[in-house]
């Protein structure tokens, strides 16, 4: 019986003895692979806070692949949302909540709801639908994959080209302008190779019961409304805050006029300059003031015009829809120092 103990323990010895050798051997390499990902991960908040976010996103991308961090996650989404790469961020979103849920602290939560929320908004959808089976798809160049497993194409507001492709079938393509937070859909029905007896037409573009249609107004002019609006508003407050303080200026000047006289008594050698120079201030003062506000109030109206767009709503309703925001939707990204 003895015998048979001594032979049964010693595979677990062996094991055991295994198992430490290759946690010796593992722990180096871990470690090793985390103070990598450190260094990445540091490098991308640099070129991050520079705005350089190309570069940060290949840091961040890195960091993530030798060690994963919900800091590092975090900003690497965070660095393709300002890339305008949209759907790749909400993908990196998703796997950080996948990956870390409850753990993650209620501030950091709350952000990635936030970004979220902020790429939907920025963002515009493009429902792709082919008639045939096996067609490849590609948007602005790049595949999107081949009917009917296609993914709805997450994509920045503007003009976006669709390829469509099949053997045996001519090669159909369509533009469309989408605008930021819209839904629409393509449907292509392809042609076969010399058939002549159907309509030229390779598409139609169907929208979605959220899709906001084309702007009347075409993006150039609608970005220069904006930045003169920007502007407008910017000289107009700077104005109203120069009129404040000539106006402040005048009422010491008026009360130093009151302490001069005595009475009806008053002092003509220095009477006379402290009177010009209050008339000057308050001149001054009515001049910036009204000038001041009529160029904020302009410059608030033609950032409201240029962020006005007009949709087709869920009856097929035409509405219109203003939503000014202040920056590029992608300034001013955050992102987490902690690891």
């Amino acid at each position: 019986m003895t015998e048979k103990k001594e032979k049964s323990s010693r595979p677990d010895l062996c094991a055991a003895i295994v198992t430490v050798l290759l946690l010796f051997v593992a722990f180096p390499a871990f470690a090793d692979d985390k103070a990598e990902a450190r260094k990445h991960f540091e490098a991308g908040l640099a070129l991050q806070k520079k705005e350089r976010y190309q570069e940060a996103a290949a840091e961040y991308e890195e960091s993530v692949k030798l060690y994963v961090t919900r800091g590092g996650l975090y900003n690497w989404a965070n660095t393709l949302k300002a890339l305008q790469r949209f759907r790749e961020s909400l993908e990196v979103f998703a796997r950080l909540k996948k990956e870390y849920g409850a753990r993650l602290d209620g501030e950091m939560a709350a952000d990635v709801e936030k970004e979220i929320a902020a790429i939907n908004r920025l963002a515009a959808r493009l429902s792709i639908r082919v008639d045939q089976l096996g067609a490849l798809v590609r948007v602005d160049g790049k595949d999107l994959g081949r009917s009917p497993d296609l993914e709805e194409a997450i994509v920045p507001p503007g003009r976006h080209t669709v390829n469509v492709e099949l053997d045996g079938f001519e090669p159909a393509s369509q533009t469309v302008t989408l605008v930021a937070g819209s839904t629409q859909s393509v449907v292509f029905r392809l042609r076969p190779v010399g058939d002549r007896g159907r309509a030229p037409e390779s598409s139609d573009v169907v929208p979605g019961p959220d899709m906001a249609a084309t702007d009347e107004a075409a993006p150039g002019r609608k970005k220069l409304l904006s930045t003169l609006g920007f502007a407008l508003t910017g000289v107009g407050v700077a104005l109203l805050a120069g009129g404040v303080v000539t106006g402040v200026m005048a009422q010491k000047k008026q009360n130093e006029l009151d302490d001069m006289c005595d009475g009806f008594a008053c002092p003509d050698n220095r009477y006379v300059g402290v009177q010009d120079s209050r008339n000057q201030l308050a001149l001054t003062t009515d001049i910036l003031l009204p000038t001041g506000g009529v160029l904020a109030a302009t410059g608030v109206v033609l950032v409201i015009i240029a962020s006005t767009r007009r949709e087709q709503g869920p009856a097929g309703e035409s509405v219109v829809r203003c939503a000014p925001w202040i920056g590029t939707g992608v300034a001013g990204v955050s992102y987490s120092r902690t690891f």
